[in-house]
């Protein structure tokens, strides 16, 4: 039996939780959360949050897709704006005017 000790907390602290391959093959048979009634699913996402980089639970729409953050969709609608301002820049408008 090999255990595999589970990345890092949240804070980057490494989690003390070790677990069997037994029990990982159990968990990675089953499917990821879903929630029908609630249109929601979970999964697991590698990648940095809030400035820790580690595998996260995250949210999905009924398709799998993920949810982005408040931040992450902060900056989508910023960098639409800036296309935006650009586009309207292009055809003479200034978009800074009132």
């Amino acid at each position: 039996m090999t255990d595999h000790t589970v990345g890092t907390d949240f804070q980057g602290r490494p989690v003390d939780r070790s677990f069997s391959d037994a029990e990982l093959e159990r968990y990675e048979r089953q499917g990821p959360p879903r929630f029908p009634e609630l249109g929601l699913g979970m999964m697991l996402w590698d990648g940095v949050f809030e400035g820790v980089r580690s595998s996260w639970l995250r949210w999905t729409d009924e398709h799998g897709v993920l949810i982005p953050t408040g931040k992450e969709d902060a900056e989508r609608e910023r960098r639409r704006a800036e296309r935006l301002a650009a586009l309207l820049r292009r055809s003479g408008i200034d978009p800074e005017q009132e």
